[in-house]
């Protein structure tokens, strides 16, 4: 598959005994300001993007168009957030992503970024890091509580086997904490 920006490349290798053939696909043969404004019509009138729809917004950059590529990608993204189901909209936008970083400069780039960054992909990474984040905070606190109960049940005297029964500390855990008290 070829980008709009490349026309006739070969397609047959001749190597003596062995030859190679492939077919090829000429992104040029796309118009992408008519894939656009078809997918941005069934966006306005709120009608469901089928996969086809949803493959041009992904290609849309590598079409031929009038606009430059870099407004391409824009226009992608942009419309990428219309998309209402969730799974197609991460999809895409995945999609846009790695194809900006292979297609566009740096300084493009990072507004393609931005712009995809700041759509639910982005939403999704950041609640998944909070959600891990406070479980394993919970996770912390609460074995901190239960060797500060260890430590304070062995200060009062208590046996070590009652203690591993009452924590469900390990007995190697709850030695290491007798051994700090006795050294203290």
């Amino acid at each position: 598959m070829y980008t709009a920006n490349i026309k006739g490349k070969p397609t047959r290798l001749n190597a003596g005994s062995i030859q190679y053939e492939v077919d090829t696909f000429y992104m040029s043969a796309l118009d992408g300001d008519a894939a656009w404004a078809k997918v941005k019509a069934k966006i306005d009138k709120g009608k469901p993007l089928s996969k086809r729809d949803l493959m041009s917004v992904i290609f849309l950059p590598m079409m031929k168009s009038d606009v430059s590529k870099k407004k391409r990608f824009e226009q992608a993204a942009a419309t990428s957030e219309e998309i209402m189901d969730q799974n197609a909209l991460l999809q895409v936008q995945a999609m846009i992503g790695l194809l900006a970083e292979k297609f566009l400069s740096d300084k493009d780039l990072e507004k393609i970024k931005e712009m995809v960054g700041m759509g639910k992909i982005f939403q999704m990474f950041k609640e998944d890091g909070i959600e891990q984040g406070i479980e394993q905070g919970i996770e912390q606190g609460m074995e901190r509580s239960t060797v500060n109960i260890a430590s304070e049940l062995l200060r009062d005297g208590m046996d070590v086997d009652d203690v591993m029964k009452y924590t469900k500390l390990p007995e190697a855990r709850i030695m290491a904490l007798k051994a700090e008290l006795d050294a203290a």
